[in-house]
Parts: structure tokens; sequence; C-alpha cells
């Protein structure tokens, strides 16, 4: 046996288990030609290649005969892609790790071989759009970083909303990340972007483990801190966390506010509307609402209109406000429908569901809640899916079908679970104890209604507070409790009263 063969397996068999694929790596590309070995490394840098491409990298081009005999080893493979190939992901990343640490510099030299080649293929392909990108944050940090903010910003409006792409795109970019090849600037922008994707579809905790990872004291770009505080809010908001979602919108806005960015300052004004309904403060919320709606006018940002529309309408659903409620959605939903907003569009729909339910137009509501359900699965949005499940089991509910609204109400709860929702999970318990008095099971409803209480009074939601009030009255009327069932009603009406929801109040009066 030849020596060097000796000598290799002896360092394989004393090398430690995760160095052995790196050593296999290292004698096979010893067994090639200096020149194939130089076209093997350069391939590594692009996901993918062709003739022409791998030869845009090198400065010794390899001829057809040249290309085959690359093309045969074992760790090239076909790429899902005509014509091109692509290095076995595992020693693509052995070879960029071994690239990036011996010869920075060569490294970024092909990369920017690499960007100008991709630079020069069809920008609207997705595919070459991310690749491009990939290799300029390399080639040119300062520039990149600002191509790949203003591309997954462009991505992220309308009409395009195609948070698929964004997604592909900061997976990709996240490899630099992985192997310490990006700035902090970059780091930063790929961070961002991905918490802005993790919050779309519903996965907060991981929006606030990227968008924490930010770190604000070196970030020098004041629009990209705003936004990230904003967005920060928007997963407090989320989970309920509702001081520590003000504290970053104020911190936001007046940012907002120093560079001239009005619709970021518009932005903030609008949450901070949420954060008051949530909080029952209804007036409050109104008065935000229509701040950030003037400003969302005058800059037209129609998006924005019809979010701060969709706001007032929850608004004056609180307070029971059905016609007013009912326009305002309508107003919201052409706007939605006109610039390609699928999701606001589909959430205006269900909110008008909510209104069909208060007005016990039941078959309307369902009609709404089965349309919306189907598209947000299709769009992947689990909180529109588990608001769809349960209006749907209200609607069962108020139609005596208990068996399929337990169901529907129990599948809602399992989302809220799964996505982290606390005021779905609660107003979940809350329907489940409604169903309980309808099943003459008391016991069940009156634990589930002191769960719901717990954790209503736990997020400060106190519209929320009031409706179990109501539901522990109907308990003790169903359990003919009159003087119980009276102290409670009482106590729903003096909280409607105070949030200023008379209409509700009267309601709860008529049943005493």
């Amino acid at each position: 046996m030849d020596n060097k063969y000796l000598e290799f397996l002896t360092r394989v068999q004393a090398a430690d288990e995760s160095e052995r694929p790196a050593l296999l790596l290292e004698f096979s590309l010893a067994q090639l030609s200096p020149k194939i070995r130089a076209a093997v490394e350069a391939a590594a840098i692009p996901h993918f290649f062709d003739k022409h491409f791998l030869n845009a990298l090198l400065a010794d081009s390899l001829t057809e005969a040249e290309f085959q005999e690359l093309t045969q080893l074992s760790f090239i493979e076909a790429y899902p892609k005509d014509s091109f190939f692509n290095v076995h992901e595992k020693t693509r990343l052995l070879l960029l790790d071994k690239l990036w640490k011996e010869n920075p510099d060569n490294y970024r030299e092909i990369s920017q071989r690499a960007f100008q080649y991709c630079q020069q293929q069809d920008q609207e392909s997705t595919t070459w759009r991310i690749e491009t990108l990939y290799h300029q944050v390399i080639a040119e940090p300062e520039i990149g970083v600002d191509e790949l903010y203003e591309t997954a910003r462009k991505w992220n409006n309308p009409p395009n909303f195609a948070y698929d792409k964004i997604e592909v795109l900061t997976r990709t970019l996240h490899e630099h990340i992985d192997d310490n090849r990006l700035n902090t600037l970059g780091k930063h922008t790929v961070l961002y972007w991905e918490g802005v994707i993790d919050s779309i579809y519903s996965r907060p905790f991981d929006a606030k483990t990227k968008l924490q990872q930010i770190n604000l004291t070196l970030e020098t770009r004041d629009y990209l801190k705003a936004n990230c505080l904003w967005r920060l809010g928007n997963v407090h908001l989320n989970l309920s966390e509702l001081r520590e979602a003000r504290g970053q919108y104020e911190q936001a806005l007046p940012i907002f506010r120093q560079i001239g960015k009005k619709l970021g300052e518009a932005n903030c004004l609008k949450r901070l509307g949420d954060i008051h309904l949530r909080l029952s403060e209804l007036g409050k919320a109104q008065g935000l609402y229509e701040q950030a709606l003037s400003i969302f006018h005058l800059i037209g940002a129609k998006l924005g209109e019809a979010n701060c529309l969709q706001g007032l309408g929850d608004a004056h659903l609180s307070l029971s406000e059905l016609v007013e409620t009912q326009g305002l959605y309508e107003q919201a939903l052409l706007i939605y429908r006109l610039i390609g907003a699928k999701r606001g569009e589909t959430q205006c729909l269900r909110s008008l569901g909510d209104v069909y339910l208060r007005l016990s137009e039941l078959e309307e509501a369902r009609r709404l809640y089965e349309q919306t359900l189907s598209t947000f699965r299709l769009i992947g949005e689990k909180i529109g899916e588990a608001n769809c499940l349960l209006g749907l089991g209200e609607v069962c509910l108020k139609q005596t079908e208990l068996e399929r609204a337990e169901k529907l109400i129990k599948d809602a709860q399992c989302i809220y679970q799964a996505i982290h929702e606390p005021v779905g999970q609660t107003d979940s318990l809350k329907m489940l104890g409604l169903l309980a008095i309808q099943t003459g099971e008391y016991a069940s409803a009156q634990n589930y209604f002191e769960q719901a209480q717990q954790q209503f009074k736990k997020i400060a939601n106190q519209e929320g507070i009031a409706e179990t009030l109501e539901a522990f009255a109907e308990l003790h009327t169903a359990q003919n409790h009159p003087d119980t069932a009276r102290d409670y009603w009482q106590q729903a009406i003096a909280l409607y009263e105070k949030l200023g929801m008379s209409k509700r109040a009267d309601k709860c009066r008529q049943k005493i």
C-alpha cells in the first residue's frame, strides 16, 4: 500500500469523529490537478453552477472536457434546475468553512465575480435575485446590505406580500451568519427580516428571539432601529405583553418622527391604538386610530388606511355599535381588495362574520367564517384559522349543534396554544364553559369560567373580564340561583359602564 494512503489512514484513525469529514475532503482534493481543485473550491461558493457560471469565477477557465471531469466527481450532483450542478451540501459547507478561514480575501474575490455574473441574469427571477444578494453582501457589504433590505421590503409590501420569497431569502443569507461571514449591519438585516416572517407566520417566540439578537446600540441605521423596535412591539402585543409592547412603540415613535418617516410614525400610533383597544380604553384607541388614519391618508398608504378603518370598526364592535362597525369594515374591505391585500381582506371578512354573529344572522356569519377559514389555511395564517374555528363554534353553539361546536372550539384552542395566543386561548375557555352550561355540566362550566377570569385578569383584558361575569350570571341562572346571578349581572353592568360600553350594560339589565 502506498505510503501516502497509510499516512492518511493513520491520521483518520487518530482523528476525532468530528474531524474525519474534513480529512476525507482534504485527501480527495489532493488527488485532483491544481486547476480542477481550484474549480471545485470556486464551485462551492454559489449554490448552483453551469460551465458559464463557473468559468466566470475562475482565473483559468475550464475546457469542456475539464468541466465534464469536474461534474463526474462523487460530491458534484445535478441541481434541480436545468443543466445546472451543485456541490453536495455537506462537502460544500466544509469547503466554505475552509476557504473563509484560510483565505477570506480570495473568498471575497470569488464572491465579487459571482455577484457580477448573477447581476447580469434575470433579477425578476426569485432564484437569481436571491443568489445575487447572497454574493453581494460579501463582495460589497454596505451596498449589498442596503439592497437586501430594499428587496425584502419590496416583497413584503403591497401589492406583492411575497412572504415565501422573504423566508427563502433570509434562510439562504443565514448561511453567512452561521459561519460569521456577515458584518454587524448585514447580520442585523437578516435577523430583522427573519423576525418579520416569524411574526407573520405566527411564530412569536422565534420572532422575539431573532429581533432581540439585534444589538441596537451597534445599529447605525435609524430606520432599521425604529422598525426593529416597532416589530418587537408587535410581537409583545401578539403575546398580550402590553406594557412591553407600549414601551417598544414609544421608543420607536420619536425616532420615526426625527428621521421624517411618516409611515413609521403612523404605524406606531395605530399599534398604540391597538394596545388601548386591548385594555378596553376605547376613547383613547379611537383617537389614536384617527391620528394614524389622517397620516396614512396624507401619504397615500392605503394598507395603513384600511388597517385603521378596521381598528375603528373593532372599537365600535366592542361598543355594540353594529351599524357603524359594519360600515367601517366594508370601507376597509374595499381598500384591501383594491390593493390586493389578501390577508387584510380575509381578516376583514372574518370580522364581518363577527358582526353578523352579534346580529344573530347566523347563516351569514357561518358563510363568512367558512369562506375565510379556507383562505387562512391556504395562506398559512394560523391565528386567522383559529379565530374562524372559534366563530364557527359559537354559531354551532347558538344553533345547538353541540358536538360540532365542541370540536370546533377545541380545534381553535389547540391552535391558539400552539402559537401562544393568550386572548384566543382564554376566549376558548369561556366558550367551553358556555357549552358546558348547555350540556348541564355546571361544575365544568364553573371551572372553565374561573380559568378564563383568571387569564383575562392576567392579560388586563377588561372586556373579557366583563364577558366572563356575564357567563357566570348565565351559569347561575341555569342553576336557578337568581340572587347570585343578579349579583354577577350587576358586576358586569358596572364594569361595562366604567368602560363606556353602555349598550352592553343595557343588554345585561334586560336579563335581570
